[in-house]
């Protein structure tokens, strides 16, 4: 015997589209979206949102700075680049993460999912190298 769930109808925030969202989501916060692409959408569009809201325009180009200089020094062969993430060690392309941009040579070799987690939360602390 399958399960029906109560739905009840719901705006996007994304597109503005009324579509019929299960009760049980929209009471929790969730059913917010009419599909996976307007979930994805507005996704980025917060995270987006909240790293400009952290970050001034002398942050960024310290950000942008330390980047720069990083990505110079792998391509000149002065810094080799690791192949495991040193967050949870998995192994595959990993991103340098730079605790205090004032200090470029400080960086943790992060996986994507671990950087993510460290800049927007849920983020165990690495050790520099």
């Amino acid at each position: 015997m399958a399960v029906t769930r109560k739905r009840v109808p719901a705006t996007c925030l994304e597109c503005g589209r009324e579509f019929m969202a299960r009760k049980h989501d929209v009471e929790r916060g969730f059913g917010t979206t009419c599909s996976l692409a307007c979930r994805n959408k507005r996704g980025i569009r917060e995270a987006r949102k909240i790293f400009q809201v952290r970050s001034s325009p002398k942050r960024r180009a310290s950000q942008i700075r330390a980047s720069g200089l990083i990505n110079m020094r792998i391509r000149r062969g002065q810094l080799a680049r690791p192949d495991h993430c040193s967050n949870c060690g998995k192994v595959g392309k990993v991103d340098a993460h730079h605790d205090d941009y004032t200090k470029p040579d400080q960086v943790v070799w992060l996986c994507r999912s671990c950087h993510m987690k460290r800049h927007f939360g849920n983020g165990q602390k690495a050790t520099v190298t």
